[in-house]
Formats: C-alpha cells, structure tokens, sequence
C-alpha cells in the first residue's frame, strides 16, 4: 500500500477550499454499491495518479523558467554595456552593474535619480532632443554626448526607444549606452595625425615646387652665366691689359679700377645666382662640422659689425646661446654654412631696427640635427614667407634679392630642409634641419689666400694654342700671353683648332668648352687620342663645370671661370707646363 504523502499548508488550503465547492446534491457514499464504490475508487486513484504527474511538469516547468530568468538576470546585469529604464520624467527606475559602474555609483543609489544629472552641462541640449526625438518616431534613435562619472567626464553612445502604454502614452524609455572613449580618443588622434601628414604634404609640395623652381632656373642661369660672363671677361681682360700698359697714371688707372669694380660685381651676381639654383650635392668635399662650434664662430665673426651699427644707432641687440646643446655633427662645407647663418643674422638685425634679441637653439629630431634662430623683429606676412626663397624677391630698397635663395640651395644642397615660421609684429624664426652624423669635426683649409697670387716665370718659348668662338677675348689672352714669354696662335672656332693639332705640336692648349659645332669637350676628346699630348686648359663662361669629359678618363690640367684674373691664367699655364 502506498504511503500516504505529507500534507502540507499548501494542500491543505487547496482541500478546504474544494470541500467548500462540494455540491450539496451529491450522492452520499452509503448509498453506492460495493461495485460502484470500488469503480469509483479506481477512477479517484487515476486522477490523483493524473494530478501528480501534472504537478511534477508543473515543478519542471517552474524550474525552467526560474533558471531562463536567473540566466536573463545575469546577462543584463553582467552585461559589458549599461541598460537603463527611464520613467516618463527621465528618472532611472532600472539599471544593470556595468551602467551603475560607468557613472561610479552603486546601483540603489542611482534608483529615482534623473539621467540628466550625469550628462555633461555642455550636452544637456543634445540629451533632452535625443529623448525628444525618440518619442517623436517611436524608433531607435542614436546619439553620442559626454557623461560624467563623478566629474570626470567620457564619451558615451546612447542608444534609445521610447515605450508607450496602452493609451499610447510615453511611460517609459529604455536605453543602452555605450562607453565610446576608446574610440573617440583613436578619432581624435587619427585627425591629428591626418592634419600632421596634410602639413608635411603641404611642406613637402612647396619644397618640391621650390626645387622645379630653382631647377628651371639653374638652367636658365647656366646659359646666362656662359654668355654673360665671356662679355664679363673680354671687359675684364681689356680692362687688365690698359691697365698693365698704363702703370704711373694714376687718374686713368683709378678709372680703370671702378670699371673693373663693377665687372667684379656683375660676376658676383651671376656666381650667386649659379649657388641657390645649385642642385648637385658637393658630398665628397663635405666634412664633419660641430654646429655649435660654428654657431659661435659664425657670431664672434659678425659681432664687429652690427655691435658697431648698434652702437651707432644707440640701440642695443641680445644675443642668446641658451638654447645651442651639445649635438651630433653634421657633413657640409663650413664656410658655406657660415654664409648662411650671416644671412640670417643680417636680416634679422634689419628687422629689429629699434634692437632686440637674436636667439639660437639646437636639438636633435628623427636621425636629424636642428637649428633655429629666432628673432623678435617686424616679422613676415604670409605672402613675404611663401615669397622669401624665391630669387630676386626682396622687400628692401637697394638688394639683389638673392640672399635667402642662396641661403635656400645652400641648405638643400647640404641634404637639409630650411622653413620660415612668422607672425607679423611677432617676430621669426628660421628652422634648419641636417642630416646627422657620427663623426669627429674636420679642418679644412683653403686651396690659396684670396688676393695673392703664386709667382709666375717667363713662357720659356713654349708653343700655346688659343681656342675661343670670343675673338676680342682670345686677342686678349694671346696679346698678354704672349708679353708673357709665349708662343702663342690663336683660333676662334673649334674645327681651325682641330687642324692646327693635326699639323702642329704644341706643350698646351687653352680652350673654352661652349663652342658652336665642335665644342671644348670634343678638342678634348680628340686630344685624349694623340699620342704626344699636350697639357689642357679650360676657361669657360659656364659655372661648375666639371674637369672631367663625360663618359670618359681624360682630365684637364686646370679650370679657370670667366671673367679672370690674367695673373691666375699665368700662374696655372706656369704650373701645369712646370709640372
């Protein structure tokens, strides 16, 4: 027999309340039959058997749906994103863990406090049409706003829906927002580096127009320098020849000098013009230089001059070192690089008319060695600083124009970059960038001192053949070469001196390289072929010309660049023929 189970209060409620519903007109039990109370034993014993079965399902179920609600439970409360049930006022009425840790309060401390408490002051317009919005459209609308967790503020995404009741009225809003710091933060520096990478485009195409700028003219200058510089040089060699020829007369010889003044400065300029268009990097003269040293020395150099001028105006200029730290060395050619520090500091002391303070300052930056020298002068309006390295561009009254395009080829051609930054009444500072290098500083010395020549001897007979397209120059030198000891003959085209080196002997040939049909470099290449050669010389209009003929080993002896001292002409015959 069964045991009968334990009664509960639960069952116990249930069976008063069925007793309760017993209909008064049941058929008592005394009056059934034996046969009908066992059938109706039967059937009871089915239906309890029926009704615990239903219960344990019942159990089951229950079961089911409280571990689905358990697992509900954690996904929202553990969910990496905050939830939020706002009441029709916009106070939280629900919130989850990660929602609660974003605004870095517990959970029941947050419960009937209005959302908009923790949106930054600056956004609560935003927030109020968010939920405006969202009960507008009934749809999901997003918006991105900064919050506050304490007063610390971050990004967040919100994410909204507005719900209606049955009378469709709005009663509540639910909302997922999202911690978009991390993300916003990326933004922000993916903008910076896109606006740094737009700056160096734009740096590097103004570089880049700058040097087709300068290459254009680089072969515009060479063609003027060859021309210009033969009439510089019959003018000069003139001039050279009335002057030896009129030595004691003093008043023509100071007329000739003032001439001869203003050659020298028109082959000044075109040799300026030759070094800012310059492209070629003299790389293996370059030697290792310590910036710092030459900073100093390029000062200490200058200081005579504009202390002097200073003075004179009654004005007062700084100079300040504090900034020139121990760097690496840079390669270049020293003298070049003190010339364009003095261009610098001249400009600079022209724009503090009434004084000021010169500073320097060096550091080192990717792999590169920086300079800055900084003023607190007039400064520049934009368009003087797009306009300050272009060639003749000048703002003064009485200047070629030519100082910064020089200072510009210079530095390119040092492998470095040169920018201007300047603000109108605020100054300017020029910032220059080279190349570093691991090396010890070099000395160099020059070739010879400017202003002496080496002595010369008399030509001892020997045989000179001129070559030059300017007659009036190739009379020149053959009329001073020839007071000079020499056996001189004098062509003035390339296929005449072609024949003469087919018929005659000679211990050298001076020849100019720009020639129409045959040039310079095809008398050399001829030379190079004969088996008794004799010594070259070239003089040329053109600047930087290289002594050696392309594509081939054959060198001349000397180079000399039209205009020309008639003594250095002398003294490089006298040298190479000694030799």
């Amino acid at each position: 027999m069964r045991k009968k189970p334990t009664e509960n209060k639960t069952d116990a409620e249930l069976r008063r309340k069925a007793l309760e519903k017993l209909k008064p007109d049941t058929i008592p039990v005394g009056n059934l039959s034996e046969a009908e109370v066992r059938k109706l034993a039967h059937e009871l014993q089915i239906y309890q058997i029926e009704l615990e079965m239903q219960a344990e399902e019942l159990r089951k179920s229950q079961t089911l749906l409280e571990e689905s609600r358990q697992k509900y439970l954690n996904l929202y409360d553990f969910a990496p994103v905050g939830y939020f049930t706002l009441n029709e006022k916009g106070f939280i009425q629900e919130i989850n863990f990660a929602g609660a840790s974003m605004l870095g309060a517990e959970r029941h401390l947050l419960i009937n406090k209005p959302l908009s408490k923790y949106i930054a002051r600056e956004d609560a317009d935003l927030f109020y049409l968010h939920r405006k919005r969202a009960s507008e459209t009934g749809n999901k609308e997003i918006c991105e706003l900064r919050m506050l967790k304490g007063d610390q503020p971050f990004y967040a995404q919100l994410e909204s829906r507005a719900i209606p009741d049955s009378k469709n009225n709005i009663n509540q809003y639910l909302i997922v927002i999202t911690d978009i710091s991390a993300r916003v933060q990326a933004q922000i520096k993916l903008k910076e580096i896109n606006e740094t990478l737009e700056q160096q485009i734009t740096e590097r195409t103004k570089e880049l127009l700058q040097s087709k700028k300068l290459e254009s003219i680089g072969i515009m200058t060479t063609g003027i320098a060859h021309g210009f510089n033969n009439i510089l040089a019959i003018i000069d060699g003139k001039i050279q020849m009335l002057m030896r020829e009129n030595k004691g007369r003093e008043k023509l010889l100071d007329e000739l000098r003032f001439i001869r003044k203003s050659v020298k400065n028109g082959a000044e300029i075109v040799i300026n013009m030759n070094k800012f268009a310059r492209a070629r990097e003299d790389s293996d003269r370059f030697v290792a230089i310590d910036l710092r040293q030459e900073i100093k020395s390029t000062i200490n150099h200058t200081r005579p001059i504009w202390k002097e001028c200073a003075e004179r105006k009654g004005i007062a200029y700084t100079i300040n070192l504090d900034g020139v730290k121990h760097v690496s060395c840079i390669k270049g050619n020293p003298l070049e690089l003190q010339e364009v520090m003095i261009n610098i500091i001249n400009n600079a002391f022209e724009a503090m008319p009434g004084g000021g303070t010169l500073s320097f300052s060096t550091r080192e930056e990717n792999g590169s060695v920086v300079l800055e020298i900084s003023d607190t002068g007039t400064g520049m309006d934009e368009e003087t600083q797009t306009k300050i390295f272009d060639p003749f561009f000048t703002t003064k009254e009485r200047d070629t124009g030519l100082g910064m395009s020089i200072v510009y080829g210079t530095v390119k051609r040092h492998g470095g970059k040169i920018i201007v930054q300047s603000q109108r009444g605020r100054g300017s500072t020029f910032i220059l960038s080279f190349p570093a290098v691991k090396e010890s500083p070099g000395i160099t010395k020059s070739d010879h001192e400017p202003g002496k020549a080496l002595p010369g001897k008399k030509g001892g007979g020997n045989r000179i053949l001129i070559v030059d397209n300017e007659a009036t120059l190739g009379k020149v030198l053959s009329r001073f070469l020839t007071g000079e000891g020499y056996k001189v003959v004098f062509v003035d085209n390339g296929a005449g001196a072609l024949d003469l080196l087919k018929k005659d002997e000679f211990d050298l040939v001076l020849c100019d390289l720009g020639m129409p049909s045959i040039s310079g470099w095809d008398i050399m290449n001829v030379i190079a072929g004969m088996t008794k050669k004799p010594k070259i010389g070239i003089i040329t209009g053109f600047l930087n010309t290289s002594d050696t003929f392309p594509g081939k080993d054959t060198k001349s002896d000397f180079v000399i660049n039209k205009p020309f001292e008639l003594d250095d002409v002398l003294r490089s015959i006298n040298d190479s023929l000694r030799d």
